[in-house]
């Protein structure tokens, strides 16, 4: 069994893991008067603990053009 102290300390740590918050979101798809989908936004939690880290980053150069493309990978990581 945990004691009151440990278990304060094992949440202090998860607290400076997670140094940000954000809001998450929840979509709802309904038809408009002509069909059409439309998609809403609605805040499903807001101030949720987190932390958003980049994991890789890449450069590419097409062949055919002068253009990059930068490609970036990320993590969101959110108290459960």
């Amino acid at each position: 069994m945990l004691t009151a102290g440990e278990l304060a300390a094992m949440k202090a740590v998860q607290v400076q893991a997670l140094p940000a918050t954000c809001t998450i979101q929840r979509s709802t798809r309904t038809a408009n008067s002509i069909g059409e989908r439309v998609v809403s936004w609605s805040n499903a939690a807001t101030g949720v603990a987190c932390r958003l880290a980049k994991v890789q980053q890449q450069a590419q150069r097409g062949s055919m053009s002068q253009q990059s493309v930068v490609i970036g990978s990320w993590v969101l990581t959110v108290a459960t």
